[in-house]
C-alpha cells in the first residue's frame, strides 16, 4: 500500500514537472514573439519618420525670391495670388502663371504651396481697380504674395503714364493696408511689338517701380526683338509662346529655375 502512494506521488510530481516545463516554454515564446513584434513596429515607425523627413526635407527646396522668402518666414506654405489683366491669360493653352506654378510642384513636394489667378480682363484700367472692388477680391484671397501686372496695355490709350503710376500706387497701397505683410512683385504687362507710345508707358513705370513698395521684375529683356515678336503676341497679348519666355523669365527670379 505504502508502495503505491508513493508510486503516485512519483507519477504526480513528474506530470507536475512537465506541466510546468510547457508552460515556461510556451510563456518563453510568446513574450519573444511580442518582442518581436514590438520591434517591427518600431522600425515601421522610424522608416515613417525617416521619410516624412525626406518629404519635409525635399518640400522646401525652392530657390529663387520664393525659397528666401519661405525661408524668411520660417515656413514650407505660401499663398500665391497672380493678378492683371488677360495677359496673364492664355485661352489656348497654359499661361505664363500657370507655368511658373508647375515648375514648382515638380520641383518640390510641397502641396502646401498653391495659387489662383484674378484676372480683370483686357478693358479694366487702373483708375477702375479700387472703384470695383479688386482690393477687397484679393484680400479675400489671403495672400501670402501678390504677383501684380502693371495692366500698361490696359492704360494704353486711356490715361496718361504718370496716372497710370498714380492710380497704380493707390491700388498697391490699398491692398497692403487691407493684407498686412503682404509681399507684392510687381511685373510690367508684355511687350506688343513695333509701337510709338506704349514703350514709353513702360519707361515710365521703369523709372517709377523703385518708389513703390513692391519687388520689381522687368522681364521684357527676355522678349525677343520687335521685327520678331509676331509669334510671341498676337493682339496685344501673349502667344502660347509668349507665355513660355514670359514664364521662363519670370521662373529664373521667383524660384531661381
Amino acid at each position: 500500500m505504502k508502495n503505491t502512494v508513493f508510486t503516485a506521488l512519483i507519477m504526480v510530481s513528474v506530470v507536475g514537472m512537465v506541466i510546468a516545463h510547457f508552460y515556461y516554454q510556451n510563456r518563453v515564446n510568446t513574450i519573444a514573439k511580442e518582442a518581436i513584434s514590438q520591434a517591427s513596429v518600431d522600425t515601421h515607425n522610424q522608416e515613417k519618420t525617416s521619410t516624412k523627413a525626406e518629404h519635409d526635407s525635399e518640400a522646401i527646396e525652392i530657390g529663387g525670391w520664393l525659397g528666401d522668402f519661405l525661408d524668411s518666414q520660417d515656413a514650407d506654405s505660401a499663398h500665391i495670388v497672380f493678378f492683371g489683366s488677360s495677359s496673364i491669360e492664355n485661352e489656348n493653352g497654359k499661361s505664363w502663371p500657370e507655368l511658373v506654378m508647375e515648375q514648382i510642384d515638380n520641383g518640390a513636394a510641397s502641396p502646401a504651396i498653391d495659387y489662383e489667378v484674378i484676372s480683370v480682363g483686357s478693358d479694366t484700367t487702373s483708375d477702375q481697380l479700387l472703384a470695383e472692388g479688386f482690393a477687397d477680391k484679393i484680400a479675400e484671397s489671403e495672400p501670402d504674395v501678390l504677383v501684380l501686372e502693371s495692366l500698361t496695355l490696359n492704360d494704353n490709350g486711356n490715361l496718361a503714364a504718370s496716372d497710370s503710376i498714380a492710380h497704380l500706387s493707390a491700388f498697391i497701397d490699398a491692398v497692403s493696408e487691407q493684407i498686412p505683410g503682404v509681399e507684392i512683385i510687381l511685373v510690367p504687362t508684355n511687350p506688343i511689338g513695333p509701337a510709338t507710345v506704349y514703350p514709353g508707358q513702360i519707361d515710365v513705370l521703369n523709372e517709377q517701380a523703385p518708389s513703390l513698395p513692391v519687388t520689381y521684375v522687368d522681364h521684357w529683356d527676355a522678349w525677343p526683338a520687335e521685327e520678331e515678336m509676331a509669334a510671341y503676341v498676337e493682339s496685344g497679348r501673349p502667344t502660347s509662346e509668349g507665355h513660355e519666355i514670359w514664364a521662363s523669365a519670370f521662373s529664373q527670379f521667383f524660384i531661381g529655375e
